[in-house]
Formats: C-alpha cells, structure tokens, sequence
C-alpha cells in the first residue's frame, strides 16, 4: 500500500507506520463531555421552595400561629443560599474536568 500526500491529512505522530488513522466525517474524534445525570442542582431547590410552601400552607390551614412574614424570609434566605451553594460547587466540579 503506498502512501500519498493525501493520506497524511491527519496527525500520524501516534499511529503505526503504514497504518491509516480512523476518519470520521467531522475530523478526528475529540472525546466528548461527559453527559451531566440526574436534576440540575436549581430545580432541587426550586422543588424543596415549593414543598415548603405546601407544608406551611397545610400548616397554616390546621390553625397554628405562624409568623408568615418572617417564615417568607427565612424561607427566600434559605432558597438563596441554596442555590449559591449549588452554583459555586457545580461551578468548582466544572473546573476539575
């Protein structure tokens, strides 16, 4: 098998001599990002933001006292914090890859 100038498109430092590299249709294989599994950390808090709100409101509906004002503020303080947390550690995983 003789060798052209045309088979020497791509990089052949690492493939053996006389051996043509794989070529696929978009170039050389770049490996890929690994695909992200389960929830996005976001929609984690945003669901706990929402089964709080169910909690207080079956709370609030059986009679007992509850400061609704204040518990709002905990209750965003709370989600805010959540979420900052979650972006910055996300944000150090993405870093390491």
């Amino acid at each position: 098998m003789s060798s052209t100038p045309h088979d020497r498109t791509f990089d052949t430092a690492h493939t053996a001599p006389g051996a043509t590299p794989p070529v696929t249709p978009f170039g050389p294989h770049t490996p890929e990002r690994p695909i992200a599994r389960g929830p996005r950390p976001g929609t984690v808090v945003w669901g706990l933001v929402v089964i709080a709100v169910g909690v207080l409101t079956i709370v609030v509906s059986t009679g007992f006292s509850l400061d609704l004002e204040l518990t709002a503020i905990i209750g965003l303080a709370a989600a805010g914090v959540l979420l900052l947390l979650t972006a910055v550690i996300g944000s150090a995983r993405g870093r390491r890859r």
